[in-house]
């Protein structure tokens, strides 16, 4: 019985590593990128009040749920920071130009074997 209590802590508090993993990066980046980081999630100073002032506590209560946490929303708020949107739109600019640079290879290829 125990051991199963105890893999269900570790189950927990794994799922809430899992939650303040993405704001690790912004923790090293300074005090003012994760602030904007976290009025972007819609954590405000209202919920760190709620918290005690505790951002660790106020990042798990946003994205707690009945169940447990909110991983999803997690990664939906992470994937819409505006730099990681700009970072994706870079990768796919890059893609597609690699492409159609491989495509008109092929072709000049394809014309001068005729």
């Amino acid at each position: 019985m125990k051991t199963q209590q105890a893999k269900k802590a570790l189950t927990a508090r794994q799922k809430e590593y899992e939650v303040l993993a993405a704001f690790i990066d912004f923790a090293d980046e300074g005090g003012d990128q994760l602030a904007r980081y976290l009025l972007h999630c819609g954590i405000d100073s209202e919920a760190l009040d709620a918290a005690g002032g505790n951002v660790e506590a106020a990042i798990l209560e946003h994205y707690r749920t009945p169940r447990g946490y909110d991983i999803d929303r997690v990664a939906y708020d992470l994937a819409r920071w505006p730099p990681i949107v700009e970072m994706v739109r870079e990768l796919k600019a890059e893609q597609r130009e690699k492409r159609a640079a491989e495509e008109r290879e092929r072709y000049r290829k394809g014309k001068s074997a005729h």
